[in-house]
Formats: structure tokens, sequence, C-alpha cells
């Protein structure tokens, strides 16, 4: 595709953030964006959903947000989790392509050209890191075996998608999955991006994100964890099955027994063990379910604050000039 060295306006892009706990400094942050995308695109917007809590914060940077263009900043509930958070600000874009990232990985990455890329072939592109890490956590390894997703710890928090993607995404209930990792059975592939991310943590900025991510990984995988569980269940009555006629034997053939305290007693631990596993499970199921029948981001957005302005320096007409007034005077002298 070729195009003038101006901005570029064949699109509207969307770049989003969230809030990953100081709204001063990624404001900032933001602020540069918004000076870079302006030099590269006629038509953007920023999405910044922040969580309520912070609006001591924001009413602090009020000058700032004011020079901030094309930024929306959305206030959403302080129970929202970073990543319940991501899946307002897709839902809130209305760019042809629409970037999901994190602000701590902006140093690392060019969005810009992520979106570029997406518009252009159509594909959902990922940013992945190019070095793999040292070690990898064993819950990594186990969700990835488990879960109906290719959990990688090498994918970085940055997915740029075009609107089509995106709209098929919005209308499932996993969308807060599908927005942080791949599925395994999908006609949708991501194509990765590998980036030099030497400078950022490979696990995160926080334990509570990772433990929210871990959450959601278990509650979408809950059918998978269901089956599971119904097998070891199976495995288990077999088991007690036979235990019961291996008891009966020893009675019929006259074996002296032993007061049965302790096999009560671990008949018992190990049952309400089991059944308090059996009970989780069928809890994350039935939240995902309640998830999926009320919507996961209803009455989300309490707030929201807009510098919002497509057409500031545009100067294309919608009507065809065909002459100039003094060439018309002249044919008119004439």
């Amino acid at each position: 595709m070729t195009r003038s060295n101006g901005p570029r306006g064949d699109y509207l892009a969307s770049f989003c953030f969230v809030d990953e706990g100081d709204v001063a400094a990624e404001l900032t942050r933001l602020s540069a964006l918004a000076m870079e995308m302006e030099a590269r695109y006629q038509y953007f917007e920023l999405v910044y959903v922040v969580a309520e809590r912070h609006r001591a914060q924001i009413e602090s940077t009020a000058s700032l947000l004011s020079n901030i263009r094309n930024l929306r900043m959305l206030l959403v509930n302080n129970d929202m989790n970073f990543y319940r958070r991501r899946v307002v600000a897709a839902s809130e874009a209305i760019g042809d392509v629409v970037v999901l990232s994190a602000i701590s990985e902006l140093a690392a990455l060019d969005v810009s050209a992520l979106a570029d890329q997406a518009f252009e072939t159509g594909e959902t592109i990922m940013a992945r890191r190019s070095q793999a890490a040292a070690t990898v956590p064993v819950w990594h390894w186990v969700m990835a075996a488990v879960s109906p997703y290719k959990v990688n710890a090498r994918d970085l928090r940055t997915l740029s998608l075009p609107r089509t993607h995106l709209n098929e995404m919005l209308g499932r209930p996993t969308l807060v999955i599908d927005l942080r990792f791949e599925a395994k059975q999908s006609f949708r592939r991501f194509q990765r991006v590998l980036v030099n991310a030497k400078g950022l943590p490979f696990r995160g900025p926080s334990l509570g994100e990772r433990v929210e991510l871990l959450g959601e990984l278990v509650t979408v995988s809950a059918p998978r964890l269901l089956k599971t569980y119904a097998a070891f269940s199976f495995l288990t009555a077999g088991l007690a099955f036979a235990y019961t006629l291996y008891a009966i034997t020893l009675f019929l053939i006259g074996t002296p027994l032993t007061p049965g305290w302790f096999t009560t007693a671990l008949a018992q631990g190990g049952s309400v063990t089991f059944l308090a596993v059996g009970f989780c499970l069928i809890s994350l199921g039935l939240a995902d379910v309640v998830d999926r029948l009320t919507g996961r981001t209803r009455n989300a957005i309490v707030d929201e604050i807009a510098n919002i302005n497509f057409f500031k320096d545009k100067t294309d007409l919608n009507v065809e000039v065909l002459a100039q007034p003094h060439a018309a005077k002249e044919q008119s002298a004439r």
C-alpha cells in the first residue's frame, strides 16, 4: 500500500490502556504517545480505563489532561480487576483497528506499527518476547495443559485486532481471556511479532494481576476441570468398590479385624477433601454461568473524561470546486 508522507488517514486507530497504579506518571507517558500518534494518524483515540479510587490523582492532573489530544478516560468500579478493565477498554473503543496494550510495555513496542500491520493484513497481532524465560512457573505448564488456551510466558499483554476480529470476540463470554491468550481451537490464529523486551519483567508488574489472571483461567477452564474431576470420581468409585469387596472378603474368611477408628477417620477425611475440591470446581463453573447470563461489564463505567476532536486539522471538503471566483468573473466579462 502506498500513501503520502503525511499523517495516515485511511483508518481510525484506537489504543487502549488500563491504569497500573501511578495515574500521574501514566498520563505523562500517554501525553507523549498522543503527540507521536498525532504525527502518524489523522484519526486516532487513546482509551484509558482507570479505577474510581484514583479520582484524586486525576483531578490533580487536570491541566495535563486538557492537553492530551483524543484521550478518552473511563472511570470504572474499584472491584474490577486489571483484565476486566481491559474488556471495558476494548468494548468502548471505536477504531477500525484496536490495540490493547500496557503502559509498562510501551518502551519496548511500536504500537502504531502493530496497528498498521493488523489493518493491512487483516490478522490479529500479538507481541511476543524474543527471549525465553530462564524458568517458567509451574502453573504455566499446568494451565497450558488443562485450559483451552495457549498459555505462554513470552506473550506480552499487547494485542492488535482488526474491528471484525474484535466484534467476534465481544460476543463471547470468555472475552477476558480471549484478549490475553490465543485459543487452542479457533479458526482465528494470532500472528506473533517478536520484540526485544529485555527491560520488562517476565512475571508482570504485580502478584495480584497474576492471581487475577489465574482465577480467570480457572473459571474459563471449569468445563475441562469438571470432566477431569468426573474421571477421578469414577476412579475413586472403582477403588472404593474394590476396598468394599476386600473388607467383605476379610470378614467372610474370618480374619481378625482391629477396631475401625483409624480407617473411619481416614475415610471421613478423604471424603470431605474430595467433596470440597468438587464443590470448589462446581462453584467456579456456576460463577462462569452467572457471568455469561448477566454480562461481565454491565454498569461498569461510572464516569468518562474525554478530549476528542478528530477533525481539528481537517481541510478536506465534501464538495468539488469547479472554478475559482476570479476565473468566473473573467468569463462573464467576455
